[in-house]
């Protein structure tokens, strides 16, 4: 049976290709971008005639609190329930500069979103200095195809056949699936920091051993000691 990531994912791609807005499309899934010595896993890249769209999935219940200028937002599902995960409007800005060095892209040839469950309850502030472009790119799942009716309504960068097809050959050779790329990109994040890429140290605390990053106090990302 499929995780509900997967088939989260696959509805995100969907709506992508049933929005009605693009002449040319082609869609990647879980594929790792070249950056600098390590690699970005992203979840859905929509390669269009308009534009790269970039999108992180988020398949989660609860109640999202956070703001686009912390690092760290909850995920909330009880009193005693919640979990710490990486703003993931700050993860998509890594993977958007990811592709623009990899693929020699301009910011402007690049939207990104991050798009919730409808599970989910979103309570996220904007007021950092790109709110208003941030804001409109966080959305739940129900509200993303509207969004790209939104976003294109004008008109969009415009990539004519010979711009889409070098693009689109670069990011077929984006490693996907299980090959010898994808186990080195577990190996190398599996140890470390999902907030600021630091080294992550065995601590030993009150309640038990847990990993804590090694740029402590400054980055405050935890861990879990498994077995």
């Amino acid at each position: 049976m499929e995780n509900n990531w997967v088939a989260f994912e696959e509805e995100v791609a969907r709506r992508i290709a049933n929005s009605g807005n693009f002449s040319r499309l082609k869609i990647f899934r879980d594929i790792l971008i070249p950056n600098g010595d390590r690699t970005s896993e992203v979840d859905v890249v929509a390669l269009t005639n308009k534009c790269l769209l970039v999108v992180e999935c988020k398949d989660y219940g609860g109640t999202i609190y956070g703001s686009d200028t912390s690092r760290s937002w909850q995920v909330y599902y009880t009193d005693d329930e919640r979990y710490q995960f990486y703003n993931p409007l700050m993860q998509n800005k890594t993977h958007a500069n990811a592709l623009i060095k990899y693929l020699n892209l301009r910011p402007i040839d690049i939207m990104s979103f991050a798009v919730f469950s409808n599970r989910s309850t979103l309570r996220v502030s904007f007021d950092g200095p790109e709110s208003d472009t941030l804001s409109f790119g966080l959305c739940k799942i129900n509200k993303f195809s509207n969004r790209l009716r939104q976003a294109f309504y004008s008109g969009g960068v415009q990539f004519d056949k010979s711009e889409f097809r070098r693009i689109e050959a670069l990011l077929n050779n984006c490693d996907a699936g299980n090959g010898e790329g994808r186990e080195r990109h577990v190996e190398a994040v599996s140890g470390r920091c999902l907030f600021c890429g630091g080294k992550l140290i065995l601590r030993h605390g009150p309640y038990g051993d847990f990993y804590g990053c090694e740029n402590y106090p400054k980055c405050k990302y935890t861990k879990n000691v498994t077995t």
